[in-house]
Parts: C-alpha cells; structure tokens; sequence
C-alpha cells in the first residue's frame, strides 16, 4: 500500500515482527514490506532480503540475498524463519524455489514441510 506524506509516495512496511542480535550487541530487525512482497533486515546501507510472491493462498519464496558483507551472521536464517512463521499463522501454502529455504526448512525447521503438501 503506499501512502501520501507531504506528497511524497511511502511504502507501507508492516511493523518490526522480531528483534534479533549479531554479534550478541547489534539489535536488528526483520520487516515486512507487503507492498513489495519482502522480508528484509536493513543493516547500514545494506539490505538483505527473502522475495517472494503470493498466489491466491499460496506463498511462493523465490530468492534470499545476503550482501557478501553481511554473510554467517544468521540474517539468512532469520529472513526464513519469519516468511515461514507468516505463511503458517496466514495458513498460505508453501511453494519453495529457493535452495536457501529449502535447505533450512529440512536442516532446521522440518515442521514446515507440512505447508508444502498442502
């Protein structure tokens, strides 16, 4: 959704969903940004990300970046776990084409999987 301010055109970004920490003192968040159809987590002037679409009931995952500068701290991870946590409390069907995700989901979260075979 955007919305006027002043003229100026703002996306509309779902509020915070969970705070995390890198490096046990960086306090990050995971947004939402439904207009967009992301999860991201903005560190600096960096943004990592998970993309995806939504058919209908049906959650597509496409793709999760993470700036090679911003790689092994988790932010992978935490992008999934809340795509994942939104698709189960929405009740969307899973479809999964991103490696990153499916790796997870099988590694760590396996409870998921009962989403794709909906």
């Amino acid at each position: 959704m955007l919305l006027r301010f002043y003229g100026l055109a703002i996306t509309k970004i779902h509020p915070p969903m969970r705070m995390f920490c890198v490096n046990g003192s960086t306090k990050l968040h995971v947004q939402h940004s439904l207009d967009e159809n992301q999860f991201f987590v903005d560190v600096g002037s960096l943004r990592a990300y998970l993309d995806y679409q939504k058919e209908g009931r049906r959650m597509r995952i496409l793709h999760t970046e993470v700036p090679s500068a911003l790689e092994g701290r988790g932010l992978g991870k935490f992008l999934a776990k809340e795509a994942l946590e939104y698709a189960a409390k929405n009740d969307l069907n899973l479809k999964v084409d991103c490696e990153f995700v499916q790796h997870y989901i099988h590694k760590y979260e396996p409870k998921y999987i009962k989403l794709m075979s909906k």
